[in-house]
């Protein structure tokens, strides 16, 4: 698949919260890996449609993704 300027790359996460271990679920991220090695959380700043950093970590420390409810993400893939 080619990537364009119009690509983007959209998920949602469903939070689970069994064992309540610091909401681990809102650590999640998707990655991306393409032909040329790049992958998503190794382009420099790619953010998702919110502004938000896409690796984990990152989306963790700016409390991208929030709980009880189902969290959308939508990055756009024209940067890689």
């Amino acid at each position: 698949m080619a990537v364009t300027a119009d690509s983007e790359l959209s998920y949602q996460v469903f939070p689970d919260y069994a064992g309540d271990l610091q909401y681990p679920s809102t650590w999640v991220a998707v990655d991306l890996a393409l032909d040329d090695g790049k992958t998503l959380p190794t382009t420099a700043n790619l953010a998702d449609a919110n502004g938000f950093g896409v690796s984990a970590r990152t989306r963790r420390a700016e409390a991208a993704l929030r709980q009880p409810v189902v969290m959308s993400a939508a990055v756009p893939l024209e940067a890689l």
